[in-house]
């Protein structure tokens, strides 16, 4: 229902909610939870929690009820709801209908002339969640179109409404950029996505707006343009009501209104301005210290941590709304009658809020928008298109090239001793292809239908869309590229391997295929909704279709229920009904057709039955897409929610409240009220060392060696950084990313490194550290103490860098974590008496106490920051070097990073940190500032100096309206700051009259005083970072006066021109470097291939200890991956052995190829464990930790027992099942095939990993690898068909082959039961001979084929040698100049 709020004559809209209660409904183990937790008071369930949902589900699983909300909202007011998650998520899906559960009590309405009369509530209601909703492959122009389109009624002229939301949200200027895959979620990028998520709800402009954490996890200034946007509609008269989880203070006081939350209870609802004047008035008691900011002291005020001066404990919630809502401050919620309420009989219909069904008109107009809507979406992406027919193309050619002219070879199917002919077995092998492929080739495009399922769960929630527009919508969209894509395959494949007959009848089944593999998609996506699940639960029905659909195993060898239960799967019935189209036109078609048990089934039914079977499918969507019914229902006796009227309000702070008298007696709010003496104090910014009560003791005072580090950090200089990358987008080949930086940062303070996005700031700090590319050139000086460190010298050596992104062991705890950090910058044993001493020491510094047993995976992101500083921290290093170390925490988390670096600092430490946009306390607590805009240094100095640097500069620029000086500095770094004449200056004008200033003559002449000073200097002092060396030189040896600058061209003398300018009149131009990937694979192959040392092996023995150590106790971590893995082999191993039940010589070898097969596809197990190995790997290499080698000798040594533990459980279970040769010989040896496969695959998974970029690639990558090995097998093409240049070496790369080729030969060389010898006419010939021929595995023992698995594992050992050396050495760099002179 669309209204205009603007009119200004009417009646302000307004947002009444009033006693609201709500107690969700429990489930069996919430219920369970909840008793031991609330009554069995000596039981402590926290240990339990984590394994069932994850520390930070504990609200969620244990429930958070809504006790009593009061507060009204009016039209033109941008209101904030605080309090934590479950608490605020309630109360929006209440706002919106979005809950379908649970008890309730209370009234929610809306009250307004915006207000149709007799308007049901929920369509003037709109609801924006976190979670983005898009189409892949449409601009944005076409989202808000269709959005328009579908929402707004007859009466909106659609081309103004897009217009006028582009406009409100700012989106003109990217309203033509294509919606990606995988949209970006950060930066500028990130921004734009958000507010169309916010454009794609708002199309109706309904009075009430609802939006879910409007900025999420963007940096303060890409939220405030958020903010701005969401400012525009509070102009025009809505209510915007945001659910925020810890806004910045600019964020905060953009707010019209905050709603503070705290245990159930509304305990403010007014100005965010008038937060301090309720809270420390004489009434409620508080007092907010001068260091504490609006929003923290409101914060911490929900969540119990302050209390009132004259109390020892917090004031109780009920307490706190009582007195607000005595105060001026409260304004009383309606309940006139004529308002459109929540709460209706209309809502409690059998489908909530979707109940009162539109007109037919409205409906089918919506339903021809999503029509046209799922076609265009098709039509116009390219990338999908192309994706899908060149797919087809390529890989029906490949296998038609393979399987070329196997289809015309006679009249006969069997030889005469009754062996299929090898082209008989081909062609059978194509036909299982062609079945198996057309269906599951669909799952590839899983991210896209998930993605479109969930804007229509969305969009049925809104009432705008139906199950069945949908479903009709979706097929009739897919369907037509789904059956070209089925003409193109079948029509190459028969042509290309000539399998000639009623071709009619082959399209016709392979369409039907194609059909059915793409409603199977579609079910599966409605059914897991989630894409991963989606594909894990694809590659669980895969393995049942292979093994049931008759082929390779056939229908004799399986029980007689299974060959019943085997006809609910369609590939079954395609299978047979195209083999039986294909042989019986065989003289002996019969016959073949006979051991397949084939011969009663009527191939011209197969289209009746997979007709049925797109019937059954659909349905089955069709009632997994309905829409939730609503469950909810009011309370009995409907005052348990509301307030004790006849208590008596309590008007003083020494109120002896106890939780006895709480509401309802509630045993949860009791137990809340019981809270310790002494209330936790919030953790302010503060300059003085007060946060530990230590100064000395922040940072390691022991070095490895057991000596006390008293030397001080280092002085920094840089002089004249220059910086381009690779770049083929760019005319010149290279793109410049730092010219002319040069600075100073000084032991004793604080230094930050600010500017805007793109500017070159962790460009800087990777110089600093150490860290550059290979794809790099750098050029400029950088010293430590006026001296340049050895270039050999690890980075961990000379620094503690802390990059934007960091990786851990997610299964190890926050304490092994720091402790095997430390070990590993141990040069041997003698370091290890120093760990604990360290480890402690340096959690105790980042107030890590509390999370010290915790598993990684569960920490929070300010948590996760903490734990990345101790790890590098951990060494007691005296240069720290932190890039954006508070980007995307809280500020509580911010405020102890920033007071750690401030009492480093005090201990004379050397601390860099990078930033964006720090708050305004952040901002003051550093000393020294270095600003850089596009790459230029505009200003180095004091930090307290800098505003003034610009204000008197010559471009004078303006501060007024600036609160924060980080914001001040930032937009002019960024150039969107105008000067006084209106102009926006670049960086390269700010750049020369910084040149100009005193501060750049300042540098260069301590520059040169520091450099001269170093060269007299003995030896011995040549490594300034080492804590034992002797005391260096400090800022005050130096001659800053004026008198001592050198009267020289200080003009910047760039080792590097700027991109653009004329580089060839500068001589000191270095050739551009080769490409990144060619160095990274001489140098990997010069480490791979070096002649092997002893000094080598032995040194890094102590290393290769600690990272086994390490390995096995992550492993041992992921409790539910070794028994997730364990269980699901036993599985694979009962399902092969009970469809294997009766073998034979196909089966045996069919059993051994497929379970092969799946043995490699279950890594994808292992696909994030592995990941995380590599990251940290990668991480720890270019620190200069270890190398390569020792990493690659050791890490994945407890994967490989798992795996062979794995391979142990399921040859023996399946091996014992079946009824075949279980001899103690053949049983160890087929026990060893699998060992030896299943390591080799292992491998062969992580080095698909390793060259892998993201964990879908690694899952694609697995998948292919796998069809690859199945395909050069045999048992799919024989190898006496491959083309004559593929037969030599193609089927020895297939682990399938050579453990096939062992297992058949052990279990049946000489086994006269499985193969009788025939008596022919002047020979005695053996079935035996005849299966060797058939797949080409004559001349060979069993013990060769052990030999070629070895081998197979060396070869693949090898190459993810190879592989690790090269990314750790793209990543690191193989190119640096030496830019340390």
């Amino acid at each position: 229902m669309e209204k205009n709020v603007e009119s200004p004559a009417g009646e302000v809209t307004s947002l009444n909610v009033s006693n609201l209660s709500y107690t969700p409904a429990p489930k069996f183990i919430k219920k369970t939870l909840e008793y031991v937790r609330y009554h069995l008071t000596l039981v402590n369930l926290d240990w339990f929690l984590p394994f069932y949902k994850g520390e930070n589900r504990k609200l969620q699983l244990l429930g958070a009820p809504l006790r009593n909300v009061n507060f009204t909202a009016f039209g033109g007011e941008l209101v904030a709801l605080l309090g934590t998650d479950p608490e605020r998520l309630e109360i929006i899906q209440l706002l919106t209908g979005r809950k379908k559960e649970g008890s309730y009590d209370g009234f929610i309405s809306l009250r307004g002339s915006a207000i149709a009369p007799n308007a049901y509530y929920y369509h003037n209601v709109t609801y924006v969640q976190k979670k983005p909703l898009f189409i892949p492959g449409l601009t944005y122009y076409d989202m808000v179109a269709y959005a328009v389109a579908l929402r707004c009624d007859s009466s909106v002229n659609v081309t103004e409404r897009i217009e006028d939301i582009l406009t409100i949200m700012n989106l003109h200027r990217c309203k033509h950029h294509i919606i990606e895959a995988y949209p970006a979620t950060r930066g500028e990028a990130g921004c734009d996505f958000r507010r169309l998520s916010i454009a794609l709800e708002i199309v109706s402009l309904p009075p009430l707006i609802v939006v879910d954490e409007p900025a999420l996890s963007f940096d303060p200034i890409i939220a405030l343009k958020i903010l701005e946007c969401l400012k525009r509609l509070t102009k025009r008269g809505h209510i915007v009501f945001c659910s925020v989880a810890k806004p910045s203070q600019a964020e905060f006081n953009m707010f019209d209104r905050v709603v503070l939350l705290a245990d159930g209870y509304s305990i403010y609802s007014a100005a965010p301005n008038q937060v301090d004047q309720h809270f420390c008035s004489a009434e409620m008691g508080y007092q907010r210290k001068k260091d504490v900011t609006l929003i923290d002291f409101a914060t911490d005020i929900c969540s119990g941590i302050e209390r009132p001066d004259t109390m020892r404990v917090a004031e109780h919630a009920s307490i706190m709304q009582e007195k607000f809502e005595a105060s001026r401050l409260f304004t009383s919620p309606s309940h006139d009658a004529t308002n459109s309420h929540a709460f209706t009989e209309a809502f409690f219909k059998y489908f909530g809020y979707l109940a009162d069904i539109q007109p037919f008109r409205v409906q089918f107009n919506r339903f021809v928008v999503i029509m046209n809507r799922a076609v265009y979406t098709k039509v116009t992406n390219k990338q999908t298109m192309k994706s899908l027919f060149g797919a087809s193309t390529i890989l029906s050619s490949f296998i038609g090239y393979l399987q070329y002219g196997q289809g015309d070879y006679g009249n006969f199917c069997l030889s005469i001793v009754g062996i299929p002919y090898k082209q008989t077995a081909n062609v059978g092998s194509l036909i299982f292809f062609i079945s198996m492929f057309t269906q599951a080739y669909f799952f590839v495009d899983a991210h896209a239908l998930c993605q479109k399922l969930q804007l229509f769960r969305y969009e049925q929630a809104a009432g705008v869309n139906t199950t069945l527009a949908f479903v009709l919508a979706t097929l009739v969209s897919e369907a037509p590229a789904a059956l070209l894509f089925g003409m193109c395959f079948g029509s190459i494949l028969y042509g290309m391997s000539q399998v000639h007959g009623d071709y009619s009848y082959f399209i016709g089944a392979v369409l039907m295929a194609c059909c059915v593999g793409l409603s199977c998609a579609i079910m599966y996506c409605g059914l897991f909704k989630n894409e991963l699940a989606v594909r894990d639960m694809f590659f669980v029905s895969l393995a049942i279709v292979v093994l049931l659909s008759g082929f390779p195993f056939s229908q004799t060898s399986m029980p007689d229920y299974l060959i019943q239960f085997s006809s609910i799967i369609p590939t079954r019935w395609i299978f047979e009904a195209l083999y039986k189209w294909y042989f019986s036109r065989k003289i002996d078609g019969f016959v073949y057709l006979t051991a397949y048990s084939y011969n009663s089934f009527d191939r011209s039914t197969l289209f009746v039955i997979l007709t049925n079977f797109l019937l059954a499918i659909n349905a089955i969507t069709c009632v997994t897409l309905l829409p939730e019914p609503t469950l909810m229902y009011k309370k009995a006796g409907a005052a348990s929610g509301k307030r004790d009227a006849s208590r008596d309000s309590v008007g003083s702070n020494g109120s002896s409240f106890d939780g006895a008298d709480l509401p309802g007696n509630d045993i949860i709010s009791r137990r809340m009220s019981e809270r310790p003496s002494e209330a936790v104090q919030p953790i302010m910014f503060m300059r003085e060392s007060t946060v530990t009560g230590r100064q000395s003791k922040l940072s390691v005072n022991m070095s490895q060696m057991g000596e006390e580090n008293t030397a001080r950090g280092p002085t920094v200089m840089l002089n004249e950084i220059s910086l381009r990358v690779r770049d083929p987008s760019s005319p010149l080949g290279y793109k410049t990313v730092l010219s002319n930086v040069s600075g100073q940062f000084d032991w004793g303070k604080l230094n930050m490194i600010l500017g805007a996005p793109q500017c070159g700031k962790s460009s800087l700090m990777n110089i600093i550290a150490g860290n550059t590319g290979a794809n790099a050139e750098v050029g400029g000086q950088v010293t430590f103490n006026g001296v340049a460190p050895k270039e050999d010298a690890p980075i961990w050596e000379r620094c503690a860098f802390v990059p934007t992104h960091n990786e851990h062991y997610r299964d190890l705890t926050v304490h092994e974590v720091v402790t095997f950090a430390m070990k590993l910058r141990c040069y041997n044993k003698l370091g290890l008496s120093v760990v604990a001493e360290n480890v402690e020491t340096t959690i105790a510094n980042l107030h890590l106490e509390e999370v010290a047993h915790k598993k990684v995976k569960f920490l929070n992101s300010g948590e996760y920051k903490r734990l990345s500083i101790a790890e590098e921290i951990v060494h007691g290093p005296k240069l720290l070097l932190i890039d954006e170390p508070i980007t995307g925490v809280s500020l509580r988390e911010s405020s102890i990073l920033l007071n750690t670096f401030r009492e480093m600092v005090n201990a004379d430490r050397t601390v860099v940190c990078s930033m964006y946009h720090p708050s305004v306390e952040a901002f003051n607590l550093f000393d020294s500032l270095l600003l850089l805009s596009k790459g230029r240094v505009i200003y180095s100095g004091r930090i307290g100096a800098a505003t003034e640097f610009f204000t008197q500069s010559p471009y004078q620029y303006s501060l007024a309206g600036y609160t924060n000086p980080a914001d001040f500095l930032a937009d002019i770094s960024s150039s969107q700051l105008p000067d006084s004449k209106g102009e926006f200056i670049d960086g390269s004008l700010l750049e020369n009259y910084y040149f100009s200033t005193e501060n750049y003559k300042r540098i260069q002449s301590r520059w040169k005083a520091a450099t001269l000073h170093a060269a007299t200097r003995t030896e011995g002092t040549s490594n300034p970072l080492r804590g034992f060396m002797s005391p260096p030189s400090t800022p005050g040896d130096l001659d800053t006066s004026k008198a001592s600058v050198i009267s020289a061209d200080l003009k910047s003398t760039s080792s590097f021109e700027v991109e653009g300018e004329n580089e060839t009149s500068n001589k000191n131009v270095r050739q551009k470097p080769p490409p990144k990937t060619i160095l990274a694979l001489k140098a990997a192959w010069t480490f791979v291939t070096k002649p092997p040392r002893w000094s080598d092996f032995t040194d890094s023995l102590f290393k290769r200890q600690i990272l086994l150590h390490r390995a096995t106790a992550s492993l041992l971590g992921r409790h539910e991956l070794i028994i997730g893995s364990m269980v699901m082999h036993i599985l694979l191993a009962i399902l092969f052995g009970w469809v294997n039940k009766n073998v034979t010589p196909a089966s045996v070898i069919a059993y051994l190829g497929i379970g092969t097969m799946f043995l490699l596809i279950a890594n994808a197990q292992l696909i994030f464990y592995m990941f995380t190995n590599y990251h940290v790997f990668l991480k720890e290499h270019s620190r200069g930790l270890y190398s390569s080698y020792t990493n690659y000798t050791v890490h994945s040594m407890p994967m490989y027992l798992l795996k062979i533990i794995n391979a142990i459980l399921f040859a023996v279970v399946s091996w014992g099942w079946m009824d075949v040769d279980n001899s103690t010989d053949t049983f160890g040896f087929i026990i060893l095939c699998f060992i030896l496969v299943v390591l080799a695959g292992c491998m062969l998974s992580e080095i698909a990993v390793i060259l892998s970029n993201s964990v879908p690639d690694a899952y694609i990558s697995i998948g292919i690898v796998a069809a690859l090995q199945f395909v050069a097998s045999g048992l799919i093409l024989k190898a006496g068909s491959f083309p004559i240049w593929l037969r030599p070496w193609v089927p020895s790369m297939s682990m399938l082959r050579w453990i096939m080729q062992a297992g058949f030969i052990k279990v049946y060389n000489n086994n006269t039961d499985g193969f009788p010898l025939l008596p022919i006419p002047g020979v005695t010939y053996s079935q035996y001979v005849g299966f060797l021929n058939l797949f080409g595995w004559g001349g060979k023992t069993e013990w060769y084929c052990i030999g070629m698995l070895v081998l197979n594992i060396v070869i693949f050992r090898f190459i993810m040698m190879l592989s690790m050396a090269y990314k750790a050495f793209k990543a690191k760099g193989t190119h640096k100049e030496k830019i340390y002179k």
